[in-house]
C-alpha cells in the first residue's frame, strides 16, 4: 500500500491513509502526514468507532449487515443517541449510491475526512483509503478531485492485493 499512499500524498499534500475494519472499529494501518502540519488525531495503530470516521463509514456502508455494526458501536457509547442510528444508516445508503464518505469534525477536530473503501473482489471491503484535511471549509472543487483520486488508488490498491481475507 505505501507505494499507492505516497502517490496519493505527493498528489493531494495531505494527511492520507489506509485502514481496516475490525469488528466495529477502524485500525489505522498506515498513515503519511504532511510536514507543514499538525498531525491528525489518528495515527497507526490506533482503533476507532468506525461510526466516527469517513473510513469506517465508507466500511459499513458496504457491509452486509450495517446495523448489527452500529448497534455493536451502540452498546459501547452510552451517550449514542437512537434517533443517531436512523441517520447512520440513511448515510450509509448514500455512501453506498456514492461509493465516497465524508466526516466533518469526524474524529479530529477541525478537519475534513473523505474515504472509499478498497473493492475487495466479490467480498465485503476489510480496507478503505482515506484523505484528511485539516480545515473544515474545504471546496466542492477539492473535495470531487480528492475523490476521484481516492477511487483510483483504491482500485490500483484492489488490484494489486484483493481479495483481503477479514481480519477479525
Amino acid at each position: 500500500a505505501q507505494p499507492v499512499l505516497r502517490r496519493l500524498h505527493e498528489e493531494t499534500g495531505e494527511v492520507v491513509y489506509l485502514s481496516i475494519l475490525h469488528g466495529s472499529e477502524i485500525l489505522y494501518v498506515v498513515k503519511i502526514d504532511p510536514i507543514d502540519h499538525l498531525a491528525t488525531a489518528a495515527r497507526a495503530g490506533v482503533r476507532v468507532p468506525a461510526i466516527f470516521t469517513a473510513s469506517g463509514k465508507a466500511l459499513l456502508a458496504h457491509q452486509p449487515d450495517p446495523d448489527r455494526l452500529i448497534n455493536d458501536i451502540a452498546a459501547r457509547i452510552p451517550s449514542f443517541d437512537p434517533e443517531r442510528k436512523a441517520a447512520l444508516l440513511k448515510e450509509m445508503e448514500a455512501i453506498r449510491a456514492e461509493g465516497c464518505a465524508h466526516s466533518v469534525n469526524g474524529w479530529t477536530a477541525h478537519a475534513t475526512s473523505l474515504a472509499v473503501a478498497v473493492p475487495n473482489a466479490n467480498l465485503p471491503p476489510v480496507a478503505a483509503i482515506g484523505i484528511v484535511t485539516l480545515s473544515t471549509e474545504t471546496s466542492r472543487r477539492q473535495l470531487s478531485r480528492f475523490a476521484a483520486l481516492l477511487h483510483r488508488s483504491a482500485a490500483e490498491l484492489s488490484a494489486a492485493v484483493a481479495p483481503i481475507v477479514d481480519p477479525a
